[in-house]
């Protein structure tokens, strides 16, 4: 979040633009590849297995190499497709996005070299190293992206720190983290038990691509650069919270959640819904905050030409928190081994939300497009809900209360900070303040209690 305030001080709303279309396809050629080798690793009796490991990585470079493959031979068609708009400078628009790709694609090369024991520690739910590792690659790949950016005033700048932070995290995953040296090797046992999980984590991540990437891909299409970079800045701010609580669930809920369906099957539901609840109250809270600050947010940090994001960034949390929703009842269906939901219920998001999206453009603008992203989120999340109900582990209550307190709460807060913003001055900084701090502080509530009882 520092780096791309920082970053909006020397770059414009286009240059953000050019990224929207360049990640989708960068996470389309991740997602339409991805076989599920961190849950495999996780679930597998032999995930501690060397040969077992050896030949995931095996697997793992191989795809990296062929995923880059692939960039270079799309890249082309792909930024073709995107149009042939001219920007101010002169510069065909499809000609930036191919440079883009073409540097851009090393990042699925570098993370495919990336150790296997990235996952083991989720197995150990040892979090440490991991962290660290996360934490310089992240501040080494900032720092290249403000140094270029400063350098070059191009959008460039962000693709190369991108790059720099997957091949930082890749070399220090082999130094830092314990376990057996990496070297080549298939198993075919290890093939079998990889693809006869990872079959259906496929097909669910293929279409999940799809049913998650729909919206991008459309404002590629229907917003200029300058709109679509508001868009993009927008959606880090709001995306704050997903981006630490998806990782989070994946690595840390769905181990532990794994152990306690092991040791403790009978108590299994209750402990799931305990933890979760306690998982929501955190994302509830993020929310709420980004909902009530973000307009001061924006007026205080970042230059007047990216202030039109502060309500994009407010509207964006309301499909976001289905998307916080979906992540974790994802992990509680992997639990039980039940991968072969996840394709029918991204289906219904994709199948939902492409026409409520074009809808609600067509008839309430951007307001409109992001509303039907959230519309679109809730049938494949009520899917997931009536298959974890046949397992035993019934969420869909949880879901409605949680979703009606942060419709109530954050409706409250977001009139609240539009009277502080036309209050202006210290007066109204200190009412939104305030009211973030009071709202975030009841809706944590879930979360400090476990803790005090873990305590």
């Amino acid at each position: 979040m520092g780096g791309n305030i920082v970053l909006s001080w020397l770059l414009f709303p286009e240059d953000f633009g050019f990224l929207v279309p360049v990640n989708v396809f960068l996470l389309g050629l991740q997602l339409f590849s991805d076989i599920g080798i961190g849950p495999s690793i996780v679930r597998s009796e032999r995930g501690e297995d060397p040969v077992f490991l050896r030949t995931v990585w095996t697997f793992q470079v191989f795809r990296g190499v062929f995923l880059y493959l692939v960039c270079l031979a799309l890249a082309g068609p792909y930024a073709r497709w995107m149009g042939d708009v001219v920007t101010e400078s002169g510069i065909h628009e499809q000609e930036i996005i191919y440079r883009l790709l073409l540097v851009s694609g090393l990042s699925a090369l570098f993370l495919g070299l990336r150790s296997p024991h990235w996952f083991t520690v989720d197995r150990r739910i040892a979090q440490g190293r991991k962290t660290l590792i996360l934490v310089l690659s992240q501040g080494i790949s900032v720092s290249v992206m403000i140094f270029l950016a400063w350098l070059w005033r191009s959008p460039m700048a962000m693709v190369v720190g991108g790059v720099t932070g997957a091949f930082c995290q890749s070399l220090l995953s082999h130094i830092l983290l314990p376990g057996v040296h990496m070297a080549f090797r298939l198993e075919k046992e290890a093939l079998r038990e990889l693809f006869g999980f990872g079959r259906w984590i496929f097909l669910s991540t293929a279409i999940f691509f799809l049913a998650s990437q729909v919206d991008r891909i459309m404002v590629s299409q229907l917003l200029e650069l300058g709109p679509r970079g508001l868009y993009r800045i927008a959606m880090v701010i709001a995306a704050l919270v997903p981006t630490v609580l998806s990782p989070l669930s994946n690595t840390v809920v769905f181990p532990t959640w794994m152990e306690s369906f092991r040791k403790q099957r009978n108590d299994h539901a209750q402990r799931v819904r305990r933890s979760r609840r306690a998982l929501i109250a955190v994302a509830m809270s993020g929310m709420i905050g980004v909902i009530v600050v973000s307009p001061f947010f924006f007026t205080m940090l970042y230059p007047e030409r990216f202030h039109g994001a502060a309500v994009i960034a407010q509207l964006l949390c309301i499909p976001f928190w289905f998307e916080t929703l979906m992540a974790s009842a994802t992990s509680a269906l992997l639990v039980h081994g039940d991968s072969k939901v996840l394709p029918s219920a991204n289906f219904l998001v994709l199948l939902f939300k492409a026409p409520a999206c074009w809808f609600g453009f067509q008839w309430f603008g951007l307001e409109g497009f992001i509303l039907g992203i959230a519309v679109g989120n809730i049938p494949g999340l009520l899917r997931m809900h009536l298959r974890l109900q046949k397992h035993g582990t019934p969420l869909l209550r949880q879901d409605v209360e949680s979703t009606l307190m942060l419709l109530a709460l954050g409706g409250g807060g977001y009139f609240i900070s539009s009277y502080a913003e036309n209050l202006g001055g210290w007066s109204g900084i200190v009412l939104g303040g305030l009211t973030a701090l009071g709202l975030t502080a009841f809706t944590l509530r879930p979360a400090y209690s476990l803790y005090l009882k873990k305590a």
